[in-house]
C-alpha cells in the first residue's frame, strides 16, 4: 500500500470518479463522504469555519497499479494553541458524519499505514476526528495503529443521529409505534387529507428551476429564530450550492407540503444509498394547526418504505419528534490523538 498526499484542490479533482467508487464499497457509506460534497465544503465553507490557515491534506492509499484502495479526507488547521491538527473534511457545523473511506477488511491496514507513514513523520500534529459512526471500523482500528507509533488516543460518544429502521410496509411501521403516537400520526394525516384547500406533498429533484424552491426552503427555515440566526449569508450560499450539487448528481430530495398554493413545511433530504437522509427542515407557523412537519414526515416515511428503503436517517440532534416518529439512537464518536509527551 503506497500513500499519496494531496494538498491542492486541482490535484484532488482527477480522483473524483475513483473516490465515489471507493465510497460505494466502504464501511461508512454516507452522502457526506461523496467527492462532490467534500469538495463543495472545502471550496465554499472551510475557511469560514476554520480560518485562512486551513490547508487540504487528503491521503490516498494506492495499490501497485495506482488504483485507489482507501482515502483519508483530512485537512489541517491550527488549534487555539497554534498546534497543527488534522480533521475530517466536512468540519463540525454543517456535516453530520465523518470517517475515512475504506472497506471494513482494509481499515486496520490503512490505519497502520496512516500512522506509520504519515503521522509518525509529522511530529507536533494531532488528530481531532468527529462524528464517526458507531459502526465504523475506525474506532477499533485507529487506536492500536496510533499506539504502535507512540500516539495516545481518546474517544467518546459525541452525540446521536437517530434513525428509523423501516419495515416492509406502512402498516407495519405504524404498528411498531407506541399506541399514542400511532393514533396521533394517523389523526394528523387524516385531518390534512380532508382539509380544504387541499394539502399535498411535492418534491424537487432536478437542477432546472431549483433556485425558486431553494429560496422557499430557506424562507421556511428562517421562521425558526434559532435557524434564522444560523442562516448567515455564507451559510445561505452553502445551502444553495449544496442543493444544486445534490440535484446535479442525483441525490437531492427537497420535499414540500403545500396547503393550496402556499408552502407550509419542507424537508431538505438526500436520497442516497437506498436511504433517506433528512438534513434540515422549515415550517410556516401560520399552518401550525395542521401539524405540517408531522404530516410531511409521514409522507416521507411512506415514500421510503414504498421504495424498499430500510433506514430513514434523521441525522444529528436528539429532537423529541425524531423519537416520537420511531427514531432510535445511533451514536457518533469523537476520536482525538496526539504524540505521547
Amino acid at each position: 500500500m503506497r500513500l499519496h498526499i494531496v494538498t491542492r484542490t486541482d490535484d484532488w479533482a482527477p480522483w473524483a470518479a475513483a473516490w465515489n467508487r471507493l465510497l460505494s464499497r466502504s464501511a461508512t457509506r454516507v452522502p457526506f463522504l461523496r467527492y462532490e460534497y467534500l469538495r463543495l465544503w472545502w471550496t465554499q465553507w472551510a475557511r469560514h469555519e476554520w480560518g485562512p490557515d486551513a490547508t487540504l491534506f487528503v491521503v490516498l492509499a494506492l495499490d501497485q497499479d495506482g488504483d485507489l484502495l482507501a482515502a483519508a479526507p483530512w485537512f489541517r488547521a491550527p488549534d487555539p494553541a497554534g498546534r497543527r491538527v488534522l480533521r475530517f473534511l466536512g468540519g463540525d457545523a454543517l456535516t453530520d458524519y465523518g470517517d475515512v473511506l475504506a472497506p471494513a477488511a482494509l481499515a486496520p491496514a490503512f490505519w497502520r499505514a496512516l500512522a506509520g507513514q504519515v503521522l509518525a513523520a509529522s511530529a507536533g500534529d494531532a488528530l481531532d476526528l468527529t462524528h464517526i459512526p458507531q459502526t465504523s471500523p475506525t474506532l477499533s482500528a485507529a487506536p492500536p495503529a496510533l499506539a504502535a507509533v507512540g500516539w495516545t488516543t481518546q474517544h467518546a460518544v459525541m452525540e446521536t443521529a437517530p434513525r428509523i429502521l423501516l419495515p416492509a410496509s406502512w402498516e407495519a411501521y405504524l404498528q411498531a409505534l407506541p399506541r399514542k403516537q400511532r393514533h396521533e400520526l394517523r389523526r394528523k394525516m387524516r385531518r390534512a387529507a380532508a382539509h380544504r384547500p387541499p394539502v399535498r406533498m411535492r418534491t424537487v429533484h432536478a437542477t432546472a428551476g431549483l433556485d425558486a424552491p431553494a429560496e422557499v426552503f430557506l424562507r421556511l427555515m428562517a421562521h425558526n429564530p434559532r435557524k434564522a440566526a444560523f442562516l448567515t449569508p455564507p451559510v445561505r450560499v452553502f445551502f444553495r450550492a449544496l442543493m444544486h450539487t445534490a440535484a446535479q448528481h442525483g441525490w437531492l430530495h427537497l420535499a414540500f407540503l403545500d396547503v393550496g398554493d402556499r408552502p407550509a413545511a419542507a424537508y431538505l433530504a438526500f436520497d442516497f444509498g437506498q436511504r433517506l437522509w433528512i438534513y434540515n427542515s422549515g415550517l410556516d407557523p401560520a399552518f401550525a394547526h395542521l401539524s405540517p412537519g408531522w404530516v410531511l414526515a409521514g409522507h416521507l416515511i411512506q415514500r421510503a418504505i414504498a421504495h424498499g428503503y430500510r433506514v430513514l436517517d434523521w441525522l444529528r440532534g436528539d429532537e423529541d419528534y425524531k423519537y416520537r416518529l420511531g427514531g432510535r439512537d445511533f451514536y457518533l464518536h469523537r476520536l482525538t490523538a496526539r504524540p505521547a509527551a
